[in-house]
């Protein structure tokens, strides 16, 4: 118990410091909430409400409790039989043999159509879908009324306002290092993005027109070829001579599993995370590849190197 209660001294010590660096640095747009997370407004002209304020304090995830569904038991039906689906779709796909064939199994979730519903049924799992269906429905029948535990008086309010707050042209972001929510005027943080993309020594125009995808995916598949990753091989009885298939490796479907879909590869996204506990206050440059054609190479590149770096006797944790 004396550490926990020292912990908790020091860390209110830690918010007190901080609180006291950024007044010494002149950022009086800058509050504290009793939730312990900052709320820094660096908009020209916008004052931010105490409820406002309280509410962004909470942090960006979070929610407040959601008004029910006039019709629950059918909501929770409807979403029963969404998951009965994913549950089929995954048993039969998992069931399927991997040849070349088949490449589209590695294919992710989101990018099959939601309503499609496999031709094979297995005992076992419709006994059991079956079973919790009927759980469901006795549930429905005996329980007592749904009870919707109402939202503060507070927070009603705060919600309201910051509906009004989205009204205006302000951008919203998490701060850098996690040191609470940003509010910028629309315009300062587009010049801010501009600034950083301006810089010729690190980032080059392009346009739409000139990316090819294809070609990249041609690419990608040349680097996994030059290193034995792109085909499935199999040794020659008495031979060390390795022969391809036509198989394509789990790893080359992985990284290449969006080269037929090409209308669903994206561009990065660009946005700015501010310092704020710099002075004066800039942006941290952020390029997301979610979903870009690069992306599953890179998942592949971080996952093994999180591996092989700890090998070596002194490794950064942090980029």
């Amino acid at each position: 118990m004396k550490e926990i209660k020292s912990l908790r001294q020091d860390l209110l010590q830690l918010t007190t410091n901080v609180h006291n660096y950024l007044k010494q640095q002149q950022l009086s747009n800058v509050y504290i909430t009793n939730t312990t997370h900052a709320v820094h407004n660096l908009t020209s002209n916008y004052s931010l409400t105490e409820a406002q304020l309280t509410t962004l304090g909470l942090g960006l995830n979070f929610i407040p409790i959601p008004k029910p569904h006039k019709n629950y038991q059918s909501t929770i039906l409807n979403q029963f039989n969404d998951f009965a689906r994913r549950v089929r779709t995954k048993k039969h796909f998992a069931m399927q043999p991997t040849s070349q064939h088949q490449t589209d199994i590695y294919l992710p979730i989101k990018y099959k159509q939601n309503t499609w519903e496999p031709n094979n049924t297995y005992g076992i799992i419709e006994n059991y879908l079956e079973h919790v269906k009927q759980k469901l429905l006795t549930t429905f029948n005996t329980s007592l009324a749904f009870k919707y535990s109402h939202n503060p008086n507070w927070l009603q309010k705060a919600t309201q306002e910051l509906v009004k707050m989205s009204r205006n042209d302000l951008i919203v972001k998490p701060a850098d290092k996690n040191m609470g929510v940003v509010i910028q005027d629309r315009m300062q943080y587009e010049r801010d993005c501009l600034k950083q993309l301006q810089d010729v020594n690190t980032y080059t125009p392009v346009t739409t027109s000139t990316i090819n995808f294809d070609t990249i995916f041609t690419q990608l598949a040349d680097i996994l070829d030059k290193y034995h990753k792109l085909y499935v091989s199999y040794n020659k009885i008495n031979t060390k001579q390795y022969n391809k298939t036509t198989q394509y490796t789990k790893l080359a479907k992985q990284i290449l599993q969006m080269q037929h879909f090409t209308d669903k590869v994206k561009l990065a996204r660009f946005y700015l995370l501010y310092k704020v506990h710099k002075s004066p206050v800039v942006g941290r440059p952020i390029c997301s590849n979610i979903d870009t054609v690069t992306y599953y190479a890179s998942k592949y590149v971080d996952e093994t190197y999180q591996i092989i770096h700890t090998i070596f006797s002194i490794h950064c944790n942090i980029t």
